[in-house]
């Protein structure tokens, strides 16, 4: 069942639940009222009958100027009452010790003795009366009844009036009103269909846009209109469809990224392995190798294993510098930079390149292995881009709630376009060259996702034939947590 269908019963129900039970109260009411009406009517009735009764008893006793009545006299006096009685609207019967002495105009069987157990007791000008309303057949009426001492016996008293006429109106009165319940369910049906269908159209766009989302519409955006409700709902989807749709294409950037390192990766195996195996091949296939071609087959074979060997090593640290969290210390610059000078010594003595360094005793917080890694990459790339005699320049300078250190050379530098693909994996602007120098195109993919660990920001300036330089901006307080997230 849909929600405007829920919403379209349960508020008609309760409209017309409270239409019926109100209507039904104040028929009841007005009920109640003319009842108790005509019951002080009655009363009232009762009580000009009964003092005429003793009126007329003692009008007897005057004019026989004896203080009591003969026999019988009392009962004659009651059967001429009834007598006039006999031509009115009402009723009335006299009974002594439960049989009837005098009636007229009784419509309905009176029980003296039950009737008047049975009886609603009540009190008029200081006199008791008993009330009750009797139902015969379809027809209604009020006995009234009270006790008349007369000569020293008792006798019970009942007037009757018909109440057919009040019952009837209530009962048309309640099928007017069943009617017109009728009548307004079907106009408030009508309405409330309306009224509901128009207030919640709304949601069914909303729901419409969310089922496009769900289909992978993320770039689809709801209007944001209607009442207030529905303005934050719809700015909630749009909310939400936002950050999906930045998550899919993040999502998605990350596995094209996998992709193509895979791919990348792949393809840098392939051309040493297979060199490897086919120069492997000729040594074992060929029966006579001259010493030449021993030390050319081997030669080859050893340089494409360090290519290898560089390669692995390399992912390995990128792998690690991927899942491990930085181990901060306060270095000094000065003592960092003497280290990579002794370090890198030996590899930068056998390329005939010397490194130099330029430090005001600044302090860095960092991890130290990260950063001498990052160097080490930085003054090898740096080392393979300049010629025979050539420098290399680390330097550390303190910036603006910064320490930059940037390394620098004088070599063959990078045009526009190999500058913002540069720490992307794998990717050599100078595949050959590369090679020839042992490079894999991992180095400064390893350094920005070292810089991205640290929270440092990492820029590169080069010019082809001008050299390359590139700046790390550390922040003087490290990052309460590393920054970065997935990558490859």
């Amino acid at each position: 069942m849909k929600l405007w269908h829920k919403v379209f019963l349960c508020t008609l129900a309760l409209a017309v639940l409270s239409v019926f039970c109100t209507s039904q109260l104040l028929i009841q009411q007005e009920f109640s009222r003319t009842v108790s009406a005509e019951t002080d009517r009655s009363l009232t009735e009762h009580s000009f009958f009964s003092a005429g009764i003793f009126s007329k008893l003692n009008y007897r006793k005057a004019g026989s100027g004896q203080p009591f009545l003969g026999d019988g006299e009392a009962e004659s006096i009651l059967v001429q009452a009834a007598a006039d009685q006999a031509g009115g609207k009402g009723g009335m019967a006299v009974y002594r010790d439960g049989v009837r002495i005098a009636s007229a105009n009784t419509p309905i069987e009176l029980r003296s003795g039950s009737l008047l157990e049975s009886m609603e007791q009540k009190t008029l000008n200081g006199e008791e009366c008993r009330t009750v309303i009797e139902k015969d057949g379809d027809r209604y009426h009020i006995v009234t009844a009270s006790l008349l001492p007369i000569e020293g016996e008792e006798y019970e008293l009942f007037t009757v009036r018909e109440l057919t006429g009040i019952y009837r109106a209530r009962e048309q009165e309640t099928r007017y009103a069943q009617g017109f319940l009728l009548l307004f369910s079907l106009v408030m049906a009508a309405v409330l269909s309306l009224v509901i269908r128009r207030l919640l159209s709304p949601l069914g766009r909303v729901n419409r846009g969310i089922g496009q989302i769900a289909r992978g519409e993320y770039g689809l955006r709801l209007q944001e209109s209607g009442s207030r409700e529905f303005r934050e709902l719809s700015q909630n989807v749009n909310t939400m469809a936002r950050s999906v749709e930045e998550n899919v294409e993040r999502i998605q950037g990350i596995a094209d990224s996998r992709k193509q390192f895979i791919d990348n990766l792949a393809h840098e195996m392939k051309t040493p392995l297979t060199s490897i195996l086919g120069f492997a091949d000729l040594l074992r296939i060929k029966r006579t190798v001259s010493d030449k071609q021993r030390r050319e087959y081997s030669g080859v074979v050893v340089e494409e294993a360090k290519r290898l060997q560089t390669l692995s090593g390399k992912l390995m640290e990128l792998a690690v510098a991927n899942h491990a969290k930085p181990d901060y210390a306060e270095l000094d610059v000065d003592l960092l930079f003497r280290e990579m000078g002794l370090t890198m010594a030996p590899l930068l003595a056998r390329r005939g390149i010397r490194l130099l360094w330029e430090s005001s005793g600044e302090k860095l917080t960092a991890d130290r292995e990260l950063v001498k890694s990052l160097l080490y990459n930085l003054v090898d790339n740096a080392a393979k881009a300049s010629k025979e005699g050539e420098e290399v320049l680390l330097s550390c300078v303190k910036g603006e709630g910064t320490v930059i250190l940037s390394v620098s050379d004088w070599g063959i530098g990078m045009d526009e376009k190999t500058v913002r693909r540069a720490t992307e994996a794998f990717y050599m602007a100078d595949k050959s060259r590369s090679r020839k120098n042992g490079g894999a195109g991992l180095g400064l993919a390893l350094c920005a996702r070292i810089a991205e660990m640290h929270g440092a920001q990492l820029r590169i300036k080069s010019a082809p034939g001008q050299g390359t330089t590139v700046f790390l901006a550390f922040p003087e307080t490290p990052p309460a947590e590393p920054e970065g997230g997935e990558s490859t």
